[in-house]
């Protein structure tokens, strides 16, 4: 039994060096997801006003590889999303939640997002 160990010794630390070389620069590529909520911001005309919007914050699942996810996830949160319905008038709207307009940094992709609209209800201001 102590032969089979130590013949060829060399060789088979060789061997698994490059296999745990491999291993761990396989473990780097390999894609991480997270999940973030994302608050919502509605930008109105300057006669209206926003009475209701429902949710008011959507969930987008991320992509990336595992250095890049880990490092947005500790450095920043990801920033509020702007939906722009100033050329709209008075009443409810379902609007599709411009999720591209989301500044994600090098690396990380959007795979989802939880849901796709948002009801707004908007009037005019009271003079």
């Amino acid at each position: 039994m102590k032969r089979l160990l130590t013949e060829n010794l060399s060789y088979k630390l060789v061997s698994l060096s490059i296999a745990l070389i491999l291993w761990v620069s396989l473990l780097n590529r390999r894609d991480f997801e997270l999940k973030e909520v994302v608050k919502l911001d509605v930008v109105t005309g300057s006669q209206m006003r926003v009475v209701n919007i429902e949710p008011e914050q959507f969930e987008v699942q991320l992509s990336g590889q595992r250095k890049a996810i880990f490092k947005m996830r500790n450095s920043l949160k990801i920033q509020n999303l702007a939906i722009d319905i100033s050329r709209r008038g008075e009443g409810q709207f379902e609007v599709l939640i411009p999720f591209e307009d989301l500044k994600l940094p090098p690396g990380i992709r959007i795979v989802g997002v939880r849901p796709e609209s948002v009801k707004v209800k908007v009037e005019r201001r009271n003079p």
